[in-house]
């Protein structure tokens, strides 16, 4: 405290002494008016959340070189009242999502334009779907399903394989899932595949019903995925195309058996993984072959054949969204376009590669060959730019990333750097004081000990963050388990063999 008032001090002090020096000056040689020569905002550039708010200032500069401090005297401005307002003190509040240019003027100066964006403010879910949504298989397939969750702005992020989601089957006499929500059809029947994902507030449940027939395969058709009709018949070098195998069954029903059937290459102008992903190699007559061997049957097939041929990339694009939560995967897709009119998805072809608004490459943005974009928490508010490098042309696409969905919270026995302490939500604990003290007589015989335990947000990449402030902690027994609501820190009174119910509140 006394360093800070002699700090304030010597700069009052020092202030007086320049004030005489001024005087003195204007008695023997009176300078020039000084005349403003810029007005300056800052920050010049601001990233805020919807309903957060920004002080800036206005610094005048003179032609002697001095500044000041006009904030308060300034006149402000905002381009887009609906976005940000702000005050005559220069406090900026954020409305919307958007982008306003805040301004100010003073002594008939205009200053520079400063740029606010705002983000939408950290995303709920509203539901979890379930797809293919209700359907029926024959028995003996296997069926990808995946679960989506709808946030409150209605952007739509796939949680299939999140380390909270949990996939189950109601009868896995009927149909069997793995913890991917990839599901197997036993026998005939009705179960109901449930994706059940949990977050913050507790947590939702989606549910699809699946029918399994009997019905056998009669016969398998290929399908050119970008036409949906008609087999691919032209292929151009050094791309891909997604093929699906539609398998018609003695029902009459007909279903996508893609990953059930064996793919191979008959020509060696192309290649052909499981999926049904084919890659066009060099140029010539082409052949795919799809087969399927149903259980006591014979073998049921289907080819595709067509030319492969060479052609000039014209132009590369990159599609998908522009906004996603840190912690959260989003997928883009990059479509080569051709001399020849032709368009291909190359996603899995190009070189992706991210980077921290816009400059060096970032650790904190990852971007795999499949064009699956994740932030890491340490870049939440920040903007990435996704490139995709195919041939002679390059695809640039931007990614805002917001706040981190939080999925739920923990309590843990203590605090670690990285949150793997051990998790004790929902336990009975047996507690083993420490810093235990024993007061004199004249106390009643108190006694009292501490225990620290901490509390954490999950995040949806499985992460977790400490909560040191804003948390509410309660005991349900403040007689003889007395809490500390701030500190999370167990006082016991005189009776130490004592039970509670101990609460964090967070947000």
């Amino acid at each position: 405290m006394f360093k800070t008032f002699k700090n304030l001090f010597s700069v009052l002090v020092i202030g007086l002494l320049m004030g005489l020096s001024i005087v003195a000056c204007d008695n023997s040689n009176p300078p020039a008016p000084a005349s403003l020569t810029d007005l300056r905002v800052m920050p010049a550039e601001s990233d805020l959340l919807v309903g957060t708010v920004q002080q800036y200032t206005a610094t005048a500069y003179y032609s002697d070189e001095t500044i000041k401090d006009v904030t308060a005297d300034a006149i402000w401005s905002t381009s887009d009242a609906t976005i940000a307002t702000i005050d005559s003190s220069g406090v900026a509040n954020t409305l919307d999502e958007g982008t306003a240019v805040i301004s100010a003027e003073y002594a008939s100066v205009s200053s520079n334009q400063a740029t606010l964006t705002v983000a939408p403010v950290a995303l709920t879910i509203s539901q979890v779907v379930v797809q293919p949504g209700d359907t029926s298989l024959p028995a003996g397939l296997m069926q990808q399903y995946t679960a989506m969750a709808v946030m409150s702005n209605d952007e739509v992020f796939d949680i299939t394989n999140n380390t909270e989601t949990v996939w189950s089957s109601t009868d896995t006499g009927v149909a069997t899932t793995d913890a991917a929500g990839l599901v197997t059809t036993v026998s005939a029947g009705t179960a109901d595949i449930k994706a059940d994902f949990t977050y913050s507030s507790g947590s939702l449940e989606g549910s699809a019903v699946l029918t399994v027939t009997v019905a056998t395969l009669t016969s398998i058709e290929i399908i050119d995925t970008r036409t949906g009709t008609g087999t691919p018949d032209e292929f151009i070098v050094g791309t891909a195309i997604q093929a699906k195998a539609m398998g018609t069954f003695s029902d009459a029903s007909v279903k996508d058996i893609t990953n059930d059937v064996t793919w191979t290459a008959a020509t060696t102008t192309i290649s052909v993984n499981q999926e049904g992903l084919i890659s066009a190699l060099s140029a010539g007559a082409a052949q795919v072959t799809a087969g399927y061997t149903p259980a006591g049957s014979t073998e049921v097939t289907d080819d595709a054949t067509g030319t492969v041929v060479d052609a000039t990339l014209v132009s590369l694009d990159i599609f998908g969204l522009h906004t996603a939560p840190a912690g959260v995967s989003i997928s883009l897709t990059a479509f080569a376009t051709y001399d020849n009119g032709a368009e291909a998805d190359v996603t899995t072809k190009v070189d992706w590669s991210s980077h921290l608004d816009g400059l060096a490459l970032s650790d904190d943005i990852d971007v795999d060959q499949d064009g699956v974009v994740t932030a890491k928490r340490g870049c939440e508010n920040c903007n990435a730019l996704i490139k995709a490098k195919f041939g002679a042309e390059t695809a640039r696409h931007t990614v805002r990333f917001s706040e981190q969905l939080v999925v739920g919270l923990e309590i843990q026995d203590n605090y670690t750097p990285d949150g793997t302490g051990t998790v004790i939500s929902d336990t009975d604990q047996a507690i083993q004081l420490v810093d235990a003290v024993s007061y004199p007589d004249d106390t009643n015989g108190l006694s009292e000990g501490a225990y620290y335990p901490t509390l954490w947000v999950v995040y949806a990449d499985g992460s977790r963050g400490y909560v040191g402030s804003d948390v509410f902690w309660w005991s349900d027994n403040q007689l003889k388990v007395y809490l500390n609501y701030l500190q999370g820190a167990y006082i016991f009174g005189k009776e130490l063999a004592a039970t509670a119910n101990i609460s964090a509140y967070f947000g």
